[in-house]
């Protein structure tokens, strides 16, 4: 650099002094001397990243080459060049806890104590540029003295891959860092392992684990798990809410994602497909026995009704909207005669409908949506796939369970659960398989919260287990497709390997010196589950094809080395049965340092309201021996809609869900709106006139609904008129019903009539009408008068008659005037009072007429 470069330098770097303080003149400090085989700390900013690609082998077992490979992709993501890279392997103690296994993904860099020397990778690496690179380590201590991982017995290892570099204008330090999970089933031969026994041998020394001749070490195999694993079949909910059943509308699907899962290559198409493999195997081996097909019946209906005629909508935001017509009608029913031959002979077990949050369930509090959710699933899953599922099991999704829940699953039926280790408290020793009883009637199988961590980390979408707690979230989402996979098969073998990982601990009281890497550390989750291993993975389980296979070749590997035996889920369940009658051996808890939040309480809310709609439309719709569609099938539709909107998801998709959720329960307003409004009276219009007191109104009443309606009259009316009461009304589907209405007006006026439906449980059906009426009736006033004006009548007729029959003048003559001369004259004229001459008619003529005068 030459002087006036420096002074450039110089100037630059007072500038910024200036204006951003003593921040700026670090970062562009001079580099100072190179320090990179150090392990300092992390620069701040983001320079390098790491993508571990690889770790070989990935399980370490006794036939395994005695050397780890690490190998990945480094990447230079900052806004410099970074010079002077240098990386290396580092390794932490053996994972001796079931949290250890996250705490581990996240720990700090200086507690991976056994490192290996660094290797130079890079003299400089550009921004955006991308160098691959491998580094290598033994597995053990050997002959030549150079460093190792010093592994010496069976274990879950944390390795750490770390990369030291110079930015420039900065200085040297840990730019990155990747973690990943080394299960070490067995030590592969090491001549200096085996000299070392053979001296131990000789001075009776005990040794940590039992080598063998050659310096291999086996694992041990004198406590193996019973292992399980439930194997989910299952989907994020995918018909369109607000569409009612009965085949009266033509079923909806919100997008084509169903299809796409269902076709080849899909989520949905690999998780059968190996299933597939596997059985195609033998279905007596002990891996295919230890498999339990854990089907969602809400996706056998939705792939069920794909396979005929079916619309997807345009817009998934208006799931009621413009829609066309699916394609996948073919794919679904290939897929579905798959799932159905593959489930014929093997364990198959039905999950709660949508996999619903069983929380929610309980704030809910309604039993006939509850027996949808929890009692009709199994029933579902054996008609639709014609086989006899697991019977009296209950699986929460979330993986906990609280005391309201647990009443509920046994009211339902249920006499065992399946939840996580860390919901539960034992109130009694160990139980050897992870079965404990909660009294009444019920027990609670357990499983490792930190396997379920790692299997919903798998595939290229990873998501973290309800129960993952809040702190390991983001170590087990951390890293390649690759490293979550390693972590996932690490976290399944923890359990089978604890007794050789923790063998040093029997022999404490002995020697009274404990390994530096299975130092003795309680372990809540291994005192509750026992040697039980119980594998669940999330329901919407996004592993790969890779995934999958890692996961099976994993329990092969543990049920061929006699570290695992099959436990079948069948067998579980007798169990369950069986502990269930004895005294609570354990309570539900709330999992420590989780964050399961559940359905949000706006949706609970608006899932009560609609749901009481619904039942009050239910109760007024009446089933016809000429009508196929019967209420319950018109409305089930909508009752699994507010199920699949109290679904429990991954933490990730909360708020995702919650829209969702927002959106069903709308639609589900809407169709109960619509519902509503497909019943109503007619309005006639115009004017109502009663010819009498006593006339009837005529009314029209319409049902556009596919079920025949009891209804009844809501009429409002003035003072003055009176409406009879209709009782209940039925009203036929998709018809019409005339009825006369018995009315009563007291007086002659015009008034307003309001006239409502409503259901035999009083809610309004349609919009009510406002009749205007004119009565003609007297009304009573008016009949008092006219009564009485008749009696008058009567009374001076009687009086004049009674007066005229005894020849006395009638006293209300008496003041008439005298007539006179005029009035005499016409009293005594002829004309007067002679009768009128007629005409004759029909062509005959008056004789007068005729003869042309009057006669002498």
């Amino acid at each position: 650099m030459n002087g006036r470069s420096m002074r450039a330098l110089t100037i630059l770097v007072s500038v910024l002094a200036l204006v951003f303080g003593p921040l700026a003149v670090s970062a562009v400090a001079t580099p100072a001397d190179d320090t990179s085989q150090t392990d300092d700390t992390s620069q701040t900013g983001e320079f390098l990243r790491i993508s571990l690609e690889s770790i070989d082998p990935s399980t370490v077992t006794t036939s395994s080459p005695g050397v780890v490979t690490a190998g990945g992709t480094l990447t230079n993501v900052g806004d410099r060049p970074v010079r002077n890279i240098a990386m290396r392997l580092q390794r932490g103690a053996a994972i001796t806890t079931s949290a250890g296994l996250g705490d581990s993904l996240s720990a700090d860099a200086n507690s991976f104590e056994t490192v290996g020397d660094f290797t130079d990778v890079s003299q400089q690496l550009g921004p955006g540029r991308s160098i691959p690179f491998s580094l290598r380590i033994d597995l053990s201590v050997n002959a030549s003295g150079a460093p190792s991982f010093q592994i010496d017995k069976p274990g879950i290892y944390p390795v750490l891959v770390n990369v030291n570099g110079t930015p420039d204008f900065g200085n040297p330090a840990r730019l990155d860092d990747a973690r990943v999970l080394l299960p070490v089933v067995g030590l592969p031969p090491n001549p200096l392992r085996a000299q070392s026994q053979a001296d131990d041998n000789a001075s009776g020394d005990p040794v940590a684990a039992p080598i063998g001749a050659d310096g291999s070490v086996a694992p041990d195999i004198s406590q193996p798990v019973g292992m399980t694993m439930l194997w989910p079949i299952a989907a994020p909910a995918s018909l369109a809410p607000g569409v009612t059943g009965g085949g009266d509308e033509t079923v909806r699907l919100m997008d084509n994602g169903l299809e796409q899962s269902l076709a080849a290559g899909g989520r949905l198409d690999r998780l059968v497909a190996t299933m597939e493999q596997t059985r195609t195997r033998d279905l007596e081996s002990p891996l295919a026995r230890s498999l339990c097909l854990a089907v969602d019946p809400d996706l056998l209906i939705s792939v069920q009704a794909m396979t005929s005629s079916y619309l997807v909508t345009t817009d998934p935001a208006d799931p009621t909207g413009p829609a066309r017509e699916g394609t996948g009608s073919e794919v679904a029913a290939a897929w579905l005669a798959r799932l159905q031959a593959l489930a014929t002979g093997m364990c198959v077990v039905a999950t709660s409908f949508a996999h619903v949050d069983t929380t929610a369930l309980t704030q809910v509090a309604d039993s006939d949506l509850s027996d949808t959710a929890l009692r009709a699933p199994a029933d579902i899953v054996d008609r639709i796939l014609n086989v006899k599922s697991v019977r009296g099991l209950a699986i929460p999704a979330s993986g906990v369970l609280d005391t309201a829940g647990a009443g509920l699953i046994r009211d339902k039926g249920a006499v065992g659960t399946v939840v996580a280790a860390s919901s539960v408290r034992n109130l009694t020793p160990t139980s050897t398989n992870g079965e404990y009883p909660l009294g009444e009637d019920l027990a609670v199988q357990t499983y490792d919260p930190a396997v379920a961590s790692g299997l919903s980390a798998l595939g290229p979408g990873p998501r973290s287990a309800q129960v993952t707690p809040t702190a390991q979230r983001a170590g087990w989402l951390a890293g390649t497709e690759q490293v979550r996979r390693q972590n996932a098969v690490a976290a399944m073998m923890f359990s089978a390997l604890a007794p050789s990982t923790l063998a040093d601990d029997s022999r404490t009281a002995e020697t009274g010196t404990q390994s530096s890497d299975a130092q003795a550390v309680a372990d809540p989750i291994a005192e509750r589950i026992g040697r039980g291993a119980v594998l669940m993975p999330p329901p919407t389980w996004s592993a790969s094809e890779d995934d999958t296979r890692a996961v099976l070749s994993a329990m092969s590997l543990l049920l061929g080395s006699d570290l695992a035996i099959p436990r079948p889920l069948a067998g579980i369940a007798t169990d369950l049965t069986a502990t269930s009658g004895a005294p609570a051996g354990a309570e539900l808890v709330a999992p420590p340092g989780t964050a399961i939040t559940g359905p949000d309480p706006r949706v609970i809310a608006s899932v009560r309201a609609d749901l009481q709609q619904t039942r009050d439309l239910q109760d007024s719709m009446t089933r016809r021996a000429d009508v196929p569609i019967t209420p319950g099938a018109y409305l089930a539709p909508l009752r699994e809609d507010m199920l699949r909107a109290m679904a429990s998801v991954a933490p990730q998709d909360e708020q995702a869900a919650a829209r969702s959720a927002s959106m069903r329960t709308s639609a589900v307003a809407t169709t109960l709106m619509n519902i509503r409004n497909g019943v109503g009276i007619l309005d006639p219009g115009g004017r109502f006139t009663l010819a009498s007191e006593r006339s009837p109104l005529l009314l029209v009443i319409r049902n556009d609904l596919p079920v025949a309606m009891r209804t009844r009259l809501n009429v409002s009316a003035p003072s003055g008129m009176t409406v009879g009461d209709m009782g209940v009304l039925e009203i036929p589907p998709r018809g019409t019903r005339q009825i006369q209405v018995p009315t009563r007006a007291d007086r002659s006026r015009s008034i307003t009539v309001e006239i409502g439906l409503v259901t035999t449980g009083g809610v309004p059906l349609g919009d009510s009408i406002n009749l205007s009426v004119h009565s003609n009736a007297y009304g009573k006033p008016l009949f008092i008068i006219t009564i009485c004006a008749g009696a008058l009548l009567v009374f001076l007729s009687g009086r004049r008659l009674w007066h005229r029959f005894r020849g006395e003048p009638d006293p209300a003559d008496l003041d008439r005037p005298e007539p006179d001369e005029r009035d005499r004259l016409m009293a005594d004229s002829r004309a007067l009072h002679s009768p009128p001459e007629r005409e004759h008619h029909l062509g005959r003529h008056h004789p007068d007429h005729d003869n042309g005068g009057d006669r002498p």
